[in-house]
């Protein structure tokens, strides 16, 4: 029965998933080649990350910035599935700004004289490749849902694509709380990960280099 539930959720969801993996992928591209368009956007987000970084940093023991990163992290992939029905901006931004961030920081890195590689090998991949795909799959869930709103506002008036619809929105609406247990399972280990390896990390290979542009 569960393995039932995991295969329609793959199957109803994955060409979402490719188009939310796709605007991440163009959002780090574009952040990295295009640094100098997107500064202004990017340093706001950095000031936003910073507070956060700073409250982390008072807090110290790495409990609480697990706890701190956990929620940040859960609220903002919550935020994205369910706002994603106000057809599908919020996550398709989201996915879009958290790519040019990254290839933006990556790109700053290199000017600073770090090997972007092993900044992105060291500070970012290990608890990345939990967090990303949830961050993904969230705003891909988000993007599903958005989808569905436009198509519920085209089929206005068409009594047989209503019934279709009624019938996607059921499925959508059941499958979201299996998608909320895999995204806070990730999100779980990733915050583990970047709480406490992740630091040691950066410490042992990159050092003090490691932080955000002033």
């Amino acid at each position: 029965m569960l393995a039932e539930r995991f295969r329609a959720l793959w199957m109803d969801n994955r060409r979402y998933l490719l188009i939310g993996s796709l605007l991440m992928l163009f959002g780090i591209i574009f952040g990295y080649l295009e640094a100098g368009v997107v500064e202004k956007l990017a340093q706001q987000m950095i000031e936003q990350i910073r507070k956060i970084a700073d409250q982390m940093q008072k807090n110290g023991h790495p409990t609480a910035v697990f706890w701190m990163i956990l929620f940040n992290n859960l609220f903002s992939s919550l935020m994205m599935m369910v706002l994603g029905v106000l057809f599908a901006f919020f996550p398709i931004y989201g996915l879009v700004a958290n790519g040019v961030l990254l290839g933006f920081l990556l790109d700053k890195m290199g000017d600073a004289g770090l090997n972007p590689l092993v900044v992105l090998t060291v500070g970012i991949l290990p608890h990345g490749i939990f967090e990303l795909p949830a961050v993904v799959f969230a705003a891909s869930f988000g993007i599903r849902y958005g989808v569905l709103t436009w198509r519920t506002v085209a089929f206005i008036w068409n009594a047989e694509g209503r019934e279709k619809l009624k019938r996607e929105w059921t499925a959508g609406v059941k499958q979201f709380p299996l998608a909320v247990l895999i995204i806070a399972i990730l999100l779980v280990v990733a915050a583990l990960v970047e709480s406490v390896i992740t630091p040691l990390l950066i410490q042992n290979t990159i050092g003090t280099q490691f932080k955000f542009m002033k």
